[in-house]
């Protein structure tokens, strides 16, 4: 969708598209089942190429609900755009909206917009997870720094320490089987240490 409609949608319905923005928030703390982890264990994720995760990950789905009104908005926007869209009805238009140079990766639904594992982690995550675990990587191998041989434990803390694939990723990378051998600890609400720490 357009920035213009994003913006449009904001300006016309405020509470509807902060429903909006909250629900990707949850979906993304929720995304990443543990159940998922079992077989991606032994993958590089770094070294993956974007066809490769849609390989991977060609029937894992993630959903989105979507708030009525939004629905409502884009269906009106549809109607109101040129001809071209005229003949296309909303979902047939998602489906063949290209991602990562393919089809098919984002589902239009009644209440939930359905995104493939690749469209989640190569978009909306590992844009910032890989940033992340490149630094972790530097300051605990690189040879100059004071956490190197120093350090036994990672502690995620903060809006992005629950979501479940940076726990999975820090684990896969840094956890007590991979080389680190480190204990990797969560929170069990890991927005709060951050809220705790600001309060003392």
């Amino acid at each position: 969708f357009s920035h213009e409609w994003m913006t449009q949608f904001k300006e016309e319905d405020p509470s509807a598209y902060a429903e909006l923005v909250d629900n990707f928030r949850n979906a993304k703390q929720l995304f990443w089942k543990p159940k998922d982890c079992t077989d991606m264990k032994e993958l590089d994720f770094e070294s993956m190429s974007d066809d490769d995760k849609i390989s991977v990950f060609a029937n894992k789905w993630h959903n989105v609900t979507l708030p009525l009104d939004f629905h409502a908005f884009v269906e009106e926007r549809m109607s109101e755009s040129n001809e071209e869209l005229e003949d296309c009805d909303l979902e047939t238009l998602v489906e063949q909206t290209e991602v990562l140079g393919r089809s098919g990766l984002i589902v239009w639904g009644e209440e939930f917009l359905q995104l493939n594992y690749a469209v989640w982690t190569t978009r909306l995550f590992d844009r910032v997870v890989t940033p992340i675990l490149k630094h972790c990587q530097h300051l605990l191998a690189d040879a100059n720094s004071v956490m190197k041989d120093a350090t036994d434990y990672i502690c995620l803390v903060g809006g992005l320490g629950s979501s479940k694939y940076l726990q999975f990723r820090i684990d896969n990378r840094f956890g007590p089987s991979s080389p680190f051998a480190m204990h990797v600890i969560v929170p069990e609400r890991p927005i709060l240490s951050v809220v705790d720490g600001a309060a003392r």
